[in-house]
């Protein structure tokens, strides 16, 4: 969950993209069932501490921080996509994939 510049850039596979100003209102007119396992994101990791925390508070019971947010989930090479298709990790940021 980041704001809406970097979601414009980059997305991991199926994920519901809510800036943290707007958890509160954006989660429960998505995700209705409070045991759906939900996993938390910013780009570097403070911000989804704080969704998480917030999201347990308002009840849901399988919600999971990814520690390290967006930059560690891409540099341990999980898969992301933007408007480019699949991409990676390159020396000055993030790059498309080459096949």
């Amino acid at each position: 969950m980041y704001e809406p510049k970097l979601n414009m850039m980059l997305a991991i596979f199926q994920v519901l993209l809510v800036p943290r100003g707007k958890v509160e209102w954006g989660v429960p007119g998505k995700v209705k069932d409070p045991n759906t396992i939900i996993y938390v994101y910013c780009k570097a990791g403070a911000r989804g501490v704080f969704a998480t925390l917030r999201l347990l508070e308002m009840g849901y019971k399988n919600v999971i921080n990814v520690t390290g947010g967006f930059k560690a989930w891409a540099k341990a090479g999980f898969p992301f996509y933007n408007a480019h298709g699949k991409n990676v990790v390159v020396a000055k940021g993030f790059g498309k994939k080459k096949d």
